[in-house]
């Protein structure tokens, strides 16, 4: 579901229309200062980044493993 704001200024237009422009609005806000004080770019690259499953293991735990 999108914002509750954003939805009358969509009214009835196609995804493929305001796809692009919501990019645009993202893009132009990406350098704009929060109330915190980063911008949405700093905080992305502040977070930790996601570590990969190597191994998933199903059934019971083997005496080693505990």
């Amino acid at each position: 579901m999108l914002l509750p704001s954003l939805s009358p200024m969509m009214n009835g237009l196609p995804w493929t229309t305001v796809k692009p422009l919501l990019d645009q609005l993202l893009e132009r806000l990406a350098d704009v200062p929060t109330p915190a004080g980063p911008t949405p770019c700093q905080l992305a690259a502040a977070t930790t980044p996601l570590l990969p499953i190597v191994d998933v293991r199903q059934g019971p735990a083997r005496q080693g493993d505990r």
